[in-house]
């Protein structure tokens, strides 16, 4: 996927520097998992390890993909949202048809944006969704002013772990993917720890045999232990970012 120089430029604007800043809700360091898009086996096989380990996670739902299948496998159905939001999960937005914030235009992107975040609504009580992805981890300056007036965090990338005070709307994210494999991600969980900082970790598919963008059950598992080795809290995104500055 091609970027022209105008977006690349927009890219690094948006999220060149913190524009304004939050204070986290929970101290010490913390761990979040979350899985995009996200793919049915993030619910049946990652959902099973983040309950053996008594945790949850953040599920970033594009309302389009629901219920159908796609380069991933097979997407999350609603009775699969209903299951997981029981199991005490929380929903996020990750726009209704997986828009590129640097691709789609800012109209496109604010009503995709706006469309999934009622969309998930009615799966949740009509409680609207607090927490957002970037699809592609894509941020330019509209997107970011639009999701950041959306929602209480907006997750990119970066590779980095968020400090205690971090600017909501480029919350920083680190992939957690089979492909990575020079990623130490015990050694990550505890230089993170050792920082007190807040790892948010991200995947899509959970199988023995992943996709290009997901983890292996055993992989997930391990992060979660080493998560616990290192001290570090594991809790959904929306529970760690809830006071604004």
């Amino acid at each position: 996927m091609s970027l022209s120089l105008a977006q690349k430029l927009s890219f690094r604007l948006a999220t060149g520097w913190q524009q304004r800043t939050m204070a986290r809700a929970v101290a010490g360091p913390v761990l979040s998992i979350g899985f995009d898009d996200a793919p049915r086996s993030a619910w049946t096989m990652g959902g099973q390890v983040l309950a053996d380990h008594g945790v949850r996670a953040t599920y970033y739902v594009c309302g389009g993909l629901v219920d159908t299948d796609g380069e991933l496998g097979t997407y999350l159905t609603r009775a699969d949202l209903r299951a997981l939001v029981a199991a005490g999960h929380e929903l996020g937005c990750h726009t209704f048809d997986h828009s590129s914030a640097l691709l789609a235009g800012a109209g496109r992107f604010a009503a995709s944006l706006e469309e999934n975040a009622r969309w998930l609504a009615d799966f949740t009580g009509g409680v609207a969704p607090c927490s957002f992805a970037y699809p592609y981890c894509h941020v330019g300056l509209a997107a970011r002013r639009a999701a950041g007036a959306r929602f209480h965090t907006a997750r990119a990338g970066g590779r980095a772990w968020n400090g205690p005070v971090f600017d909501p709307a480029v919350l920083a994210g680190w992939p957690l993917e089979a492909r990575e494999g020079a990623v130490d991600y015990a050694d990550l969980c505890q230089a993170a720890a050792r920082a007190g900082g807040w790892l948010v970790l991200f995947s899509h598919d959970v199988s023995e045999r992943p996709g290009p963008y997901g983890c292996t059950p055993r992989q997930l598992d391990e992060v979660l232990r080493a998560a616990r080795r290192a001290g570090m809290a594991i809790l959904p995104a929306g529970d760690v970012a809830l006071v604004r500055r």
